[in-house]
């Protein structure tokens, strides 16, 4: 039980460390890039599970806000052959990535 609660206050400080902040002329974009369907927050969630697991397994966690959406689009075209996605997963991938880097970078 320590041991967990160690990891979760090591989480929780990653994370409110590492979220940047959304200001007031950062809203409309932020807005617009929010999934706005269930279906598109179901694709959204597949996504980021999908970075979490894939990307994971040879980096520590990237923040899509820690490249541009420019930086991203490269990076992934790079590294798509060392995952096991297939078509359609890898677009989810890169949707949420770029999404995050647009937020955090501006379109």
């Amino acid at each position: 039980m320590k041991n967990y609660l160690g990891l979760l206050i090591f989480a929780v400080s990653v994370l409110i460390g590492c979220t940047p902040a959304i200001t007031t002329d950062m809203l409309p974009l932020a807005e617009s890039l929010q999934p706005q369907t269930a279906a598109e927050m179901e694709e959204f969630s597949q996504g980021r599970s999908s970075f979490l697991r894939q990307c994971a397994g040879c980096h520590y966690h990237i923040w899509p806000s820690q490249y541009t959406p420019r930086q991203w689009k490269l990076t992934l075209k790079e590294h798509i052959g060392r995952t096991h996605l297939n078509r359609v997963e890898y677009q989810k991938l890169r949707d949420y990535i770029v999404r995050g880097s647009e937020l955090s970078h501006g379109k």
